[in-house]
């Protein structure tokens, strides 16, 4: 929460907030651009302009609920597989894992932090629902939740591996008819949104399935190949030991992790650890289900002692790292310095109205007209969309180049905007 003070908007989130300002734009339900996250970025976007007037405090607020939410779903599942001391541990697990931290830390993770609700809130629905009497509400009501969590994040997908183990493991479930209709509808639209998303998977999201690829996201994930094999093989194990003891909800945990990993596989350049928060999720609660479970009954001191343990060490980790690093250095808090800076200048200067900027330390264009690479410090300010939302709409922000008109240039020296005179 002390972040939520200091952090501000930060790259990708000047686009949103400039695009989403005034329209939803109902037509992107179908269009791809945006990676089919129609409700974590056009409705999230637009109504966060209507409610939160752009104040960067209340989307900061928002992002902790849906932490705090998810963190919610994860204590009633393992609540009702389980009891309420592991439902809570298991609820802290997620509170407190790196990943979590990470995902929180920049606004526009909301479409991760949006997904891992509603791929929480999906499997909770379905432990109870599929086991009720068949009803179309029920399939509609999971349906639902699966399209919203889909156009939240594609990893949703991943999800009806949940469905689609229950009906292999669970010979009561395979008479009953919702199970097959929410893995048929769900199918479908998931189908249908990796169709239209390889056509979009270029640029920073291109993907290649190569043995290299796959590897190096191994290592970027888990830290080295070792830790990656190890992951692997308990993965195999913990789900075979599970299936022995006919746990086979917490079998697919285990597979779950290896089927959360899968939509970040193969990127060849999008690589952030925040991407693997259900990866690890399920892994970590697959190995905290066996281990809670071999020792209830023949040690609960022993118990109560690891669950301590374990939340300790995720909690240590992150203040390790994740939080101690972002209070230090806040997404967000340069922009907002440079945009402060840029107002006071306009009110000095009104007869500006084409501003250009370059960072210090860069070539500039040829003359010939060459297009040199946008550096980081325009990426991070969404292109010059910081300045067109938080200064003046009506006065142009470009990058400086030939056929570029200047009234006033700056440049990025160390995150810091200097005017040049």
């Amino acid at each position: 929460m002390n972040y939520a003070q200091i952090g501000w908007f930060y790259q990708d989130d000047f686009t949103f907030l400039r695009r989403y300002n005034h329209a939803i734009y109902w037509w992107d339900i179908l269009s791809f651009e945006n990676f089919g996250r129609f409700f974590s970025r056009n409705l999230y976007w637009y109504l966060g302009n209507e409610f939160f007037s752009p104040n960067a405090l209340f989307f900061y607020f928002f992002n902790f609920s849906c932490v705090v939410a998810t963190s919610f779903l994860a204590f009633f599942l393992f609540r009702r597989e389980h009891d309420a001391f592991i439902g809570t541990a298991a609820g802290m697990v997620y509170f407190t894992m790196p990943a979590t931290v990470m995902s929180y830390i920049w606004i526009s993770n909301s479409q991760h932090l949006l997904g891992h609700f509603f791929v929480l809130l999906f499997v909770c629905l379905y432990q109870r629902l599929s086991r009720a009497q068949d009803s179309v509400r029920n399939v509609i009501a999971l349906c639902t939740v699966f399209l919203l969590g889909l156009s939240s994040n594609i990893f949703m997908s991943m999800a009806l591996s949940l469905v689609a183990w229950d009906l292999i493991t669970d010979p009561v479930q395979r008479k009953k008819r919702i199970s097959y209709a929410v893995l048929a509808i769900s199918g479908l639209l998931s189908v249908f949104f990796f169709v239209k998303l390889s056509k979009a998977a270029a640029g920073s999201y291109s993907t290649k399935i190569s043995w290299d690829v796959l590897l190096e996201n191994i290592r970027f994930y888990w830290q080295s190949s070792w830790n990656g094999l190890l992951w692997l093989i308990a993965v195999a194990a913990g789900a075979l030991v599970s299936i022995r003891r006919k746990q086979y909800f917490n079998a697919w945990l285990f597979l779950a992790s290896v089927a959360f990993f899968m939509p970040f596989a193969f990127f060849v350049q999008q690589r952030y650890l925040q991407y693997g928060s259900l990866c690890y999720l399920f892994f970590f609660l697959g190995i905290f289900a066996l281990l809670a479970d071999w020792l209830k009954h023949r040690a609960p001191r022993v118990l109560a002692a690891s669950v301590c343990l374990i939340v300790f060490i995720g909690f240590l980790a992150s203040l390790g790292k994740p939080v101690r690093y972002f209070l230090e250095h806040p997404w967000g808090a340069e922009q907002r310095q440079q945009v402060s800076f840029l107002k006071q200048f306009n009110r000095a200067h009104p007869q500006a109205m084409h501003y250009c900027f370059w960072p210090a330390g860069q070539k500039k264009a040829a003359d010939d007209g060459a297009q040199a690479p946008a550096p980081l410090e325009w990426w991070l300010v969404g292109f010059g969309d910081a300045f067109a939302y938080f200064v003046d709409a009506s006065k142009t922000y470009a990058l400086e180049r030939p056929g570029v008109q200047c009234d006033a240039r700056f440049e990025f020296e160390d995150g810091v905007l200097r005017h040049i005179p």
